[in-house]
């Protein structure tokens, strides 16, 4: 095991970590503001089918021509429509923040497992080192192929293998 390069992983997955964490709070922000669009808009679309009763009780009083009225009433069905549109987009709008955040929280509890594993892999390997189950030349490299050590241990392997031949023909350039 290599400490420094798993100091390294640690580092860099806990700042991934903060990163993804304002992510996640923006996202958490975005749902807030959906929903409060949402809730504004049914409000206003709300107070906008109270109107047609004002617009009726006109017309009953002749305030309002019969056209009058009709015209009004159907530009406050306009503005009904419009309303409960935007109150509609802004519920969705909040289950698409929704589903960020969710997907903010396990890319969060991702990159902390990753981090958690990789601190309690250097605190194992150290408390290993400082109890002398592992000496710093054996955490480097794997040990060698059994065969090696034997021929090793047997002095059959004492000069170095030969390097691959080189090409000494060229290739044509087209």
């Amino acid at each position: 095991m290599n400490i420094d390069k798993s100091e390294i992983k640690i580092s860099v997955a806990h700042d991934i970590g903060v990163r993804m964490d304002d992510v996640l709070e923006g996202a958490k922000a975005d749902v807030a503001r959906a929903d409060g669009a949402a809730a504004i808009a049914v409000k206003i679309s709300s107070d906008i089918e109270g109107l047609f009763a004002h617009v009726q009780k006109d017309i009953d009083a002749e305030k309002l021509d019969l056209e009058q009225g009709k015209l009004v009433m159907s530009w406050l069905v306009r503005a009904k429509g419009v309303a409960s549109s935007h109150a509609t987009q802004a519920a969705q709008g909040k289950f698409i923040a929704q589903g960020r955040v969710m997907a903010g929280e396990a890319a969060v509890k991702l990159v902390l497992g990753v981090k958690t594993d990789e601190e309690n892999k250097v605190r194992a390997f150290s408390a290993a080192l400082a109890s002398g189950q592992v000496r710093i030349e054996d955490a480097g490299r794997p040990p060698p192929a059994i065969k090696a050590q034997r021929q090793t241990e047997e002095g059959i392997l004492t000069e170095e293998p030969a390097a691959p031949p080189t090409r000494t023909t060229k290739r044509k350039k087209y």
